[in-house]
């Protein structure tokens, strides 16, 4: 595997961010639009991992005003043909650590409730399960509320 190398993303990786989008979710996709919210005017921080200088993984956290609020893991995609390389631990390692060093004290997120997978490597960063909330997907998949505190630093 080439190096990869993680940054903040700018609001000219919306094209490549979004193909991840198409390639890794059937529903709840993120739109354009909403795409290039998150880029350029959302209180958030969005990571990339490039491989070969092209965009292979990324996420997306929602960031409150104030730091005593929790964040909010809004989305996190892994191209197909890089899965299971460690990219989405990378990267919400990098989050862990931007977050601490903005003063953020807690993490949110929801995932599908039949993704045991991805359930497993939030809960290798400390997340635990906060509730169910039925029907939250656009298939009326449920969703797992999960949440962390974040180190002190």
């Amino acid at each position: 595997m080439k190096a990869v190398q993680l940054r903040e993303a700018v609001p000219a990786d919306a094209p490549a961010l979004l193909r991840i989008e198409e390639q890794c979710f059937v529903t709840d996709r993120i739109k354009p639009r909403q795409m290039r919210y998150l880029l350029t005017r959302a209180r958030a921080l969005n990571l990339v991992a490039d491989s070969d200088a092209r965009a292979v993984a990324y996420l997306s956290c929602l960031t409150p005003v104030r730091t005593d609020r929790p964040a909010r893991l809004y989305s996190l995609a892994v191209a197909p043909d890089f899965r299971r390389r460690g990219l989405a631990f990378a990267l919400l390692e990098r989050l862990v650590d931007d977050l601490c060093e903005r003063g953020y004290r807690r993490l949110r997120l929801e995932v599908r409730v039949g993704d045991r997978r991805t359930q497993a490597l939030y809960q290798r960063f400390g997340f635990r399960e906060l509730s169910r909330i039925e029907a939250y997907y656009e298939d009326g998949e449920a969703a797992l509320r999960m949440g962390t505190t974040l180190p002190a630093r």
